[in-house]
């Protein structure tokens, strides 16, 4: 038989994907307590922020705030990197971490610089532990960027259990010194992040496509 030879299709080289499912809702409606709790609750409670000690009040109510939006961005990374096991999500996660470590670098360089400046000399060992925790930070924003499935989900949970203890841990520590609606915006803001972490554990539906 003549004619040009018959080829047979190449296979479909199939992988496993991740795909989301209702887990996602958890990691939603926990970043949403802690927007609440928060970011929010302090607000209700300034009325009384003025009569709690001197250091409570000196701190001020939008230091709480901005502290908690600080942690709030990272870990709203986390959650959905984990939660979907997702690229995007971890690449940005690794992104913010990097410029944090850059930034923080910068600034010191330039407290170092200006207290040079003024004839303060600053201890070698101090020197050494900074570019060594940097390095470490790098190394570790670098590596997260590779992380994927189980080991995506597994560290991006136990990540965001450090919130979770840490709005334990003030809230068991201030208990006579702040607000009662302060101590409820901790406490839904340490549900928030649990729910976050819950959402990582439990990941996206993985399934076979090309």
């Amino acid at each position: 038989m003549y004619g040009p030879p018959m080829y047979a299709a190449p296979p479909v080289l199939l992988r496993r994907r991740p795909e989301a499912r209702g887990s996602v809702a958890l990691p939603i409606v926990g970043l949403l307590l802690v927007v609440v709790g928060g970011l929010a609750m302090p607000f209700f409670g300034t009325g009384k922020f003025a009569e709690s000690s001197a250091a409570v009040r000196d701190l001020g109510v939008w230091v709480v705030v901005l502290n908690e939006l600080v942690v709030l961005v990272p870990s709203a990374l986390l959650a959905f990197a984990g939660t979907l096991d997702s690229v995007v999500f971890r690449i940005f996660y690794t992104i913010l971490g990097v410029l944090g470590v850059l930034v923080g670098a910068v600034v010191e360089l330039a407290a170092g610089g200006l207290a040079s400046y003024q004839g303060y000399g600053l201890p070698k060992a101090s020197i050494g532990v900074s570019i060594i925790v940097g390095v470490v930070l790098l190394g570790w924003f670098v590596g997260f960027a590779f992380l994927r499935g189980l080991a995506l989900r597994l560290v991006s949970g136990l990540l965001l259990l450090v919130p979770v203890a840490a709005h334990v841990v003030v809230v068991r520590l201030a208990l006579s010194s702040v607000p009662d609606t302060m101590i409820a915006g901790f406490d839904l803001a340490a549900l928030g992040y649990l729910l976050c972490a819950i959402g990582c554990f439990v990941g996206p539906r993985y399934v076979m496509r090309p």
